[in-house]
This record gives structure tokens, sequence and C-alpha cells, in this order.
């Protein structure tokens, strides 16, 4: 998992903040347009280049369109606005727009089917945010999750885990089962550093005895597949591109799939 790491060591503001990040982001719009989609308004966006004391930085700040101000007799006068709390901010997030597509999927899936969603090295905000919304039944961690992050997972959802595993050896699948996930997913090692979808098998004899319930993975197409179960007896099976041609997924080649995997 990449960290992004801020030596503040004087504070950071939280308009600071925005503005630090916003450097990283290649479409000035982005911040906006994601914003957005949380359908909150009374509010707008000012961002600029600012140079002080010769160091120059992207200046974010948050203008309040309702923002009104309160006098005094004395000399000070105080700013108020609206103030939300845990629950406000939980409602609003509900409500927005993020990742309405996955929603709109998860609507048109029989609900038989459990959706999965698949992260490589993501927030783990993000994923708790679509797994205690439902959006997604299962979590599928395809990147560099180590014990402590899928632990920190676990403190925010209760959603089954799944985590792949590339498989180089028999070693690796043995310090895999420490990471403590529902279920290991047995993917295919590349040197070239893929986090999957190579479309190539790895040899099975490095699924060590007793494993218990996991998914299989790896170069799986419908004519390798039946063999392949009868050799491993694996709990699930993963298929990418062996159900695609020309790189779209294909009807067919599904339905022979699923055929072959429930005889």
């Amino acid at each position: 998992m990449k960290v992004l790491y801020f030596d503040c060591s004087s504070g950071i503001s939280g308009n600071m903040t925005l503005g630090a990040l916003s450097e990283l982001i290649d479409d000035p719009h982005y911040l906006e347009n994601e914003l957005k989609k949380l359908n909150v308004d009374g509010y707008h966006l000012h961002i600029s280049k600012e140079k002080k004391n010769g160091i120059t930085g992207t200046y974010v700040d948050v203008h309040l369109e309702h923002e009104h101000t309160h006098h005094h007799e004395h000399d000070h006068h105080h700013y108020h606005h609206e103030h939300r709390n845990l629950f406000d901010v939980n409602k609003i997030i509900d409500e927005s727009d993020i990742d309405e597509k996955a929603k709109e999927l998860k609507t048109v899936l029989n609900p038989r089917i459990k959706a999965v969603g698949v992260f490589v090295n993501d927030t783990l905000e993000h994923i708790s945010f679509l797994a205690n919304n439902n959006i997604i039944d299962i979590i599928q961690l395809h990147g560099d999750e180590d014990r402590k992050y899928i632990a920190d997972l676990r403190k925010l959802t209760d959603k089954k885990i799944i985590k792949a595993v590339r498989v180089k050896d028999s070693m690796s699948v043995q310090e895999a089962k420490e990471l403590n996930a529902d279920y290991l997913l047995l993917d295919t090692y590349s040197n070239s550093g893929e986090y999957g979808g190579t479309g190539k098998t790895f040899n099975r004899k490095y699924i060590p005895e007793g494993i218990g319930d996991y998914f299989l993975a790896g170069g799986l197409n419908a004519e390798n597949l039946k063999e392949i179960i009868k050799d491993t007896n694996p709990y699930a099976v993963d298929l990418s591109s062996g159900v695609e041609t020309d790189g779209i997924k294909d009807k067919e080649k599904i339905k022979k799939v699923i055929e072959i995997v429930r005889q």
C-alpha cells in the first residue's frame, strides 16, 4: 500500500491540505467535480497560485455563500455558519452520487448473485463506504494489502474479505494464510509486478494441503477448467480474460464455464 506522508513541523490547515493534494491532480476541475457528487451547496472554491517568502504553492479557499457576520460593540466580530455532526456527514455521503455507476449496477444484479468489489491498494474509507452501503457484498483485495491493512478494514466493515495471492512458490501461500482474510485467491505470479490478469496458470503443486476453502485464478478457461477443478478442488474459480473475446466479455464463453462449474 502506498502512503503519502506529510511532514508538517508547524501543523497544517484544511485549505493547506486541499492545496497540497490538488497539486497531485492533473485536472484542475477534478476536486470540484468530485465534491459536486455530495450534493451540498452553499459554497464555492477559489483555487489560485500563491507565492510567499519565495515559496510557490496552490491555495484553496472555501467560500461559504450564506456566511453571515455578528457585530458587537467591541472591536471584533464572529462569523457563523452551519455546523454538522457525524450523523449529518454520513447522511450526506449516503445520499451522494459517489460511485453512482456501482449503485446502478447493484440494482440490476440478480439478488442471488453476490457483488464483489475488486480493489488494488485502495483507501479503507472508500472500500468501507461501498461495503457498508451494500453496494458490494464481498471485498476482494488484489494489491499489496498486508495483515494490518486487513485488520484495520475489519474495524470498519463486517463484509467477507478475499485476498489475492500471487503464487511464486508454496511459501508465498503459507505466508498469505497469516493475513487473516476470509478466503485466499490464488493467482499467477508475474515478474513484471502485475496484480493479476496475466492469463497464465501457475504450478498447482504450490497449493498446500489443508489450505481450506480458497478461490483459484490464473489462466482458467473453458478448455482447461474441468481438469483443473478435478485436480485442485477449489471452493470457487475466478475467470476474467478466459471468458473474453478481443478483450470483451463473451456471453457464450461465460455460459459454457458456468455449465462446467455446475457439473
